[in-house]
């Protein structure tokens, strides 16, 4: 199953930018790395950023019949989106390619900008989760005190249970990360799993997303 690392983070600038001058800073790029530039709205800037990694492969030589190691230089590519009315930066990748794309961010924006990471809070994705095109699957909790002296690390499985929401509350303080599938006309559209450390995975292509996926997991991840 296809998944994708999604992180929020604040998007701050020192002042404020239309979509368009946002454009025109990220297409002023001067090196190797480039941003291209998918859809833009009155509030949103969508696109990807490309960069280059180079990596050590073997080749097999027909002409000399030899298996030989070469230095190729491969393409990465990130997607994000800036929304600028609530001064957020989605990015879906690596977390090592998406320090590289933070630097460009900070170096066309001549270091007027903050960006800083988002903390998912998982007890208030609890309290958005009443909804019935959400199906909660698994749950890991860990540092439960069972009973004394005794503490729990465990994964539930709820996907059948008949009151999923009630076990999440009862171990909202204790949670790793909780694993959901968006239903679209009540079959699972895609799964998706939120961790407290901030990061989202989210088992489907970005490109397979519609705004209305995006969106619905933004509703259930951010406050």
């Amino acid at each position: 199953m296809a998944s994708n690392s999604l992180y929020f983070l604040n998007f701050k600038t020192d002042k404020k930018y239309s979509t368009d001058e946002i454009v025109n800073r990220l297409l002023d790029i001067d090196n190797d790395d480039r941003f291209i530039i998918n859809d833009t709205t009155d509030t949103i800037v969508d696109g990807y950023y490309i960069t280059y990694v180079n990596t050590k492969e073997l080749v097999f030589d027909e002409e000399n019949e030899l298996l030989e190691s070469k230095v190729l230089k491969k393409n990465i590519i990130i997607p994000f989106s800036i929304d600028i009315s609530r001064e957020i930066l989605d990015i879906w990748g690596k977390r090592n390619y998406i320090s590289k794309l933070l630097i460009q961010l900070n170096i066309l924006f001549n270091h007027e900008i903050n960006i800083d990471p988002i903390n998912i809070n998982l007890r208030n994705v609890v309290k958005r989760l009443d909804k019935s095109t959400i199906k909660i699957r698994t749950i890991k909790i860990d540092n439960y005190l069972l009973e004394k002296d005794i503490i729990a690390n465990c994964i539930f499985d709820l996907k059948n249970h008949s009151n999923p929401c009630k076990v999440l509350k009862k171990y909202s303080e204790n949670l790793v990360y909780i694993t959901l599938s968006i239903l679209n006309d009540l079959e699972d559209s895609f799964t998706i799993m939120i961790y407290k450390s901030g990061s989202v995975v989210v088992y489907k292509y970005r490109e397979d997303l519609s705004q209305d996926d995006i969106d619905i997991i933004r509703e259930i991840c951010l406050d």
